[in-house]
């Protein structure tokens, strides 16, 4: 009875140990949820969207910025922790004719 009694003892503490654990993943599943459905919205316009950006920036000769593609500010947080750039830094529309 008493080995029966530690080994509950021990799960019980196994289980508070974990717990902190168990609750960042579950955090985390939620955010990539999260960015999952944003990104899933965003691409239902996303062709229409950036096609028409990327000839308003050929004309105008601006160019092209993070800020006009209009991610899922859940994407855009994401890829900031990641420090990947929603733009290559040497990206150019090219002109043709």
């Amino acid at each position: 009875m008493h080995q029966l009694q530690t080994e509950y003892q021990q799960s019980l503490n196994q289980g508070q140990y974990l717990q902190p654990t168990i609750k960042m993943w579950e955090n985390y599943k939620r955010e990539i949820d999260y960015i999952s459905e944003a990104v899933i919205e965003w691409k239902i316009t996303a062709y229409t969207h950036l096609y028409q950006l990327l000839k308003d920036c050929q004309q105008s000769n601006l160019p092209l910025s993070d800020n006009m593609l209009n991610l899922a500010l859940g994407l855009v947080m994401f890829a900031n922790s990641l420090k990947l750039p929603p733009i290559a830094n040497n990206y150019q529309i090219k002109l043709t004719d």
